[in-house]
This record gives C-alpha cells, sequence and structure tokens, in this order.
C-alpha cells in the first residue's frame, strides 16, 4: 500500500481496523474491491408500486429498477435512493484527488470526471455525484454509489496515471477511493 496524504483513512490494515483497502486500476473490476459486508439502509427492500416516480429528480420505478422515463399521471411519489442519499448527505462512495498533477490539471481531471459521471447517470439513475469539494491537498467527489466511485477512480487513474487505492471498511457502506500524481 502507499503512504499517503491521508494516510489515516488508507493505512489501516484489515486486521487492526477490518478496513480492506487495495490497489486498484485496469486489473480489478467490480465486486472484489466494492464488495460490502452488511445491508445498504438505501437500497430498497421491497417493490414499489409500479409506476413510482421520485419527487426530486423524477427517475421513474418500472419493472423493478429505477429508470429516467416519463411517469404517467396518478404514479405513486417515492424519494429514490440517490436522493434519499443526498437529502440525508450519507455518500456511498469518496474518490480523494490529489498531488501536484492534480492541481496543474484540475480542469481537465475535473471534465474527466464530470464526463464520467454524466454518462453513468444516464444509464444507471441511482449513480450520481452528491457533492464536490476542495480540500488542502486536493478534492474529494462524493458519490451516491460505489461503482461510480469506484468508475470515476479508474477513469483518472487510467488517463493521467498516477497511484489509485480503494478502501472499505467491513460493515460501512462508503467506498474510499485515492488517487495522487506528484509530477
Amino acid at each position: 500500500m502507499v503512504a499517503l496524504g491521508c494516510a489515516n483513512l488508507f493505512a489501516m490494515s484489515r486486521r487492526s481496523k477490518g478496513t480492506r483497502s487495495h490497489p486498484i486500476g485496469v486489473r480489478t473490476r467490480g465486486a472484489q474491491v466494492i464488495d460490502s459486508d452488511g445491508p445498504d439502509a438505501y437500497r430498497d427492500r421491497l417493490h414499489w408500486p409500479e409506476p413510482t416516480v421520485c419527487p426530486d429528480c423524477r427517475a421513474t420505478y418500472l419493472a423493478g429498477r429505477w429508470q429516467w422515463h416519463s411517469a404517467p399521471d396518478g404514479a405513486q411519489l417515492h424519494r429514490c435512493p440517490a436522493c434519499r442519499r443526498t437529502h440525508d448527505h450519507l455518500p456511498a462512495g469518496e474518490v480523494h484527488l490529489e498531488g501536484e498533477y492534480f492541481v496543474a490539471h484540475r480542469q481537465e481531471v475535473m471534465a474527466l470526471i464530470q464526463a464520467r459521471a454524466d454518462h453513468a447517470r444516464r444509464e444507471h439513475p441511482l449513480q450520481r455525484i452528491m457533492a464536490t469539494r476542495p480540500t488542502p491537498q486536493g478534492m474529494v467527489i462524493e458519490t451516491t454509489d460505489m461503482h461510480l466511485a469506484h468508475g470515476l477512480g479508474e477513469a483518472v487513474h487510467h488517463a493521467h496515471a498516477g497511484e489509485l487505492t480503494a478502501a472499505h471498511a467491513a460493515g460501512q457502506q462508503l467506498l474510499r477511493v485515492h488517487w495522487v500524481r506528484h509530477h
């Protein structure tokens, strides 16, 4: 594992604190990195009446999943999991971007992040960026979905190289992805 600026998030060993930290990149896919240990309070446990529409984002629950379709008049109203997470400000993923390279190429990296997030949202209505916030070391991007955080990290790593790790604490529904490039 790489020693990074926010070492307290990523330097804990799996045995000491129950955190899984993995270098991620082209070779890693899906469940091995972002497999969760416990139930997600934001995952719908039941099927909503069809159609159901989210009053915030207007996504529609049809055929057992949230989709971007127009809901007919009289559809049930229920806030979708992504809007609930955003409302409660409880992200499922965080992407930390750091290093001198990030500072010098911030606009380029953030344009890539936005394009990747826009594509994901079109395909998967529950995958969204909740917030971006600058930090003294760079930027943190909060997402409504672990898969999106993982995908954003991989996209930046693929396009700009650097070092990429992901950490997922046992029993938590939060994936922390960290990308850094110094030069």
